[in-house]
């Protein structure tokens, strides 16, 4: 690293992924916290998509039902691609 000077108090972490390769010296509790409520955020995500799937188990128990949804989700799925894409 020739001409360029490393910022005070980090440290790099060779192979690590992006977030971890410049980490503070000393960890601190915002950090941490901030960890902590992505943590419970995620959770609390992935238990919606459980109660979502619970749910759809009822109404897609007949095989018509489930090609319906699976067109309707890849119709979804094609427009979010269009507009990622656009």
């Amino acid at each position: 690293m020739k001409g360029r000077r490393r910022a005070e108090g980090l440290k790099p972490r060779a192979g690590k992924a992006p977030r971890l390769w410049l980490q503070p010296a000393v960890p601190t509790p915002a950090l941490e916290g901030g960890d902590r409520a992505l943590c419970e955020q995620s959770l609390a995500g992935c238990f919606v998509w459980l109660a979502f799937g619970a749910s759809l188990q009822r109404i897609l128990h007949a095989e018509r039902a489930t090609r319906i949804f699976n067109i309707t989700i890849a119709v979804f799925l094609a427009g979010s691609v269009f507009l990622v894409v656009r």
